[in-house]
């Protein structure tokens, strides 16, 4: 993830719909094997959790503050392209991600209890009820059927509280782990 700025400043100065509003782009960046960087992607809003195709072929990135799923193709040197909307989750937003083996997308929504299941185009598959912010899922365990969903009351500079209040749920799904990571 790239926040492309400062997020607890900006959201202690102007409030959460202002900076949703109104907030500076990030580029996405690409580290080769060698260890040079470069951009990947520009203009993006608040790039987060992100997963790759099996066949490596697509790369899906949350933009958590645009609250969508944004999909690129992707070139064996790390070079992205065709660049469009996976899936809008909008009011919805995400953070981490993780993609199964249905091609479906299950997403951590870090303002609301959740964790939530989407189609390609945004259909909504499934909910759990997290009980707390969700700020990150994965699916692994012997089979890749476990979701794992990662809650805290908070985070940023409430990083204390949220080490006091952070819990691991688990649930069993029926579509496993797909791609990376």
């Amino acid at each position: 993830g790239n926040f492309g700025f400062d997020l607890n400043a900006e959201l202690r100065a102007r409030g959460v719909d202002s900076v949703v509003a109104d907030h500076p782009t990030a580029d996405l960046i690409c580290v080769a094997r060698d260890g040079t960087a470069r951009i990947a992607a520009s203009d993006l809003h608040f790039p987060n959790g992100a997963a790759i195709t099996p066949d490596g072929t697509v790369l899906i990135i949350a933009e958590t503050l645009a609250g969508r799923l944004t999909a690129f193709d992707t070139d064996p040197d790390g070079a992205l392209h065709n660049r469009r909307i996976w899936a809008s989750i909008a009011p919805r937003v995400a953070d981490g991600v993780a993609l199964d083996s249905e091609g479906a997308v299950w997403f951590a929504n870090p303002t609301a209890p959740e964790c939530v299941r989407v189609a390609q185009r945004g259909e909504v598959l499934d909910v759990f009820d997290t009980g707390a912010p969700c700020f990150a899922c994965m699916l692994g365990g012997d089979d890749g059927r476990t979701l794992f969903m990662l809650t805290a009351a908070a985070s940023g500079e409430g990083a204390a509280a949220a080490r006091a209040t952070g819990r691991i749920l688990v649930a069993e799904v029926e579509a496993g782990r797909a791609g990376l990571p």
